[in-house]
């Protein structure tokens, strides 16, 4: 069976819900967070009354300490990514019929996602994701509008190895990659690694100020040994794995420690600050951890599917993308960040298999955070 690395599917907003982001602005620049530290709930009056219209249980999770906490909600772009596709076929009509039969294509045993895409001579297509050979039940059009089935098995979480440079959390052995440098909203003051959640918040688990080093541990010698402090964690987007919620983010930022901020040097790889949506037919690089420098194209958006993390947790992603390629990505490459040709992001590469590679539209994941990408800037340390 074919795995994917990384988030891909955590939790389905309506455009008129929110997503909550932990953060914590650090005034002690010397001392980690202790594992003693107290967690706490933040509630505005505002947020716990549209929660109870929504029906959505959500709390902000901080430290108590030296820290002045606050939340920040971003509500979800429906322009996260592009329906016109690179050749010029507008994939929107499409994107409103998968749409619709997205519940009852994901109750098919075998299917674990969906999407909108192009079939071989470029007409609109549904594209449908199986985790095995001979899944039944799958029409071969819907609406009129055809489908495409590819076997991709099982979506999974990425953090192994990882960033144009190898970064974890200190408190487990694993890597994921550093994707870029990004800088707070809105006055550009403040400087942060982005990576996701599941490398830098260990999936929720992390309390803000957690050490953040520079390789992973599970990149030292020998493996899982502490290796040197780069950051510390600094705000992260929960990932929910409650059944029927879904995602569209897996994201986190951690501030820099000992003057770790630098330049990228690699030619092949240097981000401007200008994001761009993704859009089918789209040429895209990344630089990660694991498979370096790579190059591939945008196959398929508005993707819904499911990811694993280990441990039998399971989270639901919506309006992702998807890039259909052996050698574009593999685990230890959560965290990257993807760009089009001429260096502009367009996405955060989270999961993935041995044929394709999920990523968070970067629109999303920059105003969940409250960021912008910070030119030039891609490999985070030089």
């Amino acid at each position: 069976m074919e795995h994917f690395y990384g988030v891909l599917d955590c939790i389905c907003f309506p455009t008129d819900q929110l997503i909550e982001v932990v953060h914590i602005n650090y005034h002690n620049k010397d001392k980690p967070m202790k594992s003693h530290n107290i967690r706490a709930k933040w509630f505005l009056p505002f947020a716990f009354a549209l929660l109870v219209m929504t029906g959505i249980n959500t709390g902000c999770q901080n430290t108590t300490g030296t820290m002045n906490p606050s939340t920040t909600h971003q509500s979800i772009d429906p322009a996260a990514v592009n329906p016109i596709a690179l050749n010029g076929v507008d994939l929107e009509p499409t994107i409103a019929i998968q749409d619709r039969h997205n519940d009852e294509l994901m109750a098919i045993d075998g299917v674990n996602g969906t999407g909108t895409g192009l079939t071989t001579d470029g007409k609109p297509a549904i594209l449908i994701f199986t985790t095995r050979e001979g899944v039944t039940g799958i029409p071969t059009s819907i609406e009129g509008v055809p489908t495409s089935i590819t076997i991709v098995g099982e979506f999974k979480a990425f953090a192994e190895v990882a960033s144009g440079v190898s970064t974890g959390n200190d408190k487990e052995c694993a890597s994921g990659t550093i994707g870029c440098i990004v800088t707070e909203r809105p006055n550009h003051k403040s400087k942060y690694f982005l990576s996701n959640n599941h490398v830098f918040a260990r999936e929720n688990a992390a309390n803000i100020g957690e050490r953040i080093d520079q390789p992973g541990r599970y990149d030292a010698v020998p493996q899982c040994t502490q290796t040197g402090q780069i950051a510390r964690l600094s705000a992260y987007v929960p990932i929910q794995f409650k059944r029927g919620n879904s995602n569209t983010v897996d994201c986190a930022i951690a501030e820099p420690q000992n003057g770790a901020v630098g330049n990228s040097t690699n030619a092949n790889f240097s981000p401007t600050a200008t994001q761009v949506a993704p859009a089918v037919g789209m040429s895209v690089k990344k630089r990660g951890r694991t498979t370096a420098y790579t190059t591939g194209t945008i196959a398929g958006v508005n993707v819904s599917t499911s990811v694993s993390y280990g441990n039998g947790l399971v989270a639901n992603f919506v309006k992702q993308f998807y890039i259909s390629s052996t050698t574009f990505s593999a685990a230890g490459d959560s965290g990257s960040l993807i760009c089009d040709a001429n260096g502009n992001p367009t996405g955060l590469l989270f999961a993935g298999s041995s044929n394709a590679t999920i990523a968070n539209p970067i629109g999303l994941v920059l105003n969940a955070l409250n960021v912008d990408v910070v030119a030039g800037t891609a490999l985070g340390t030089p």
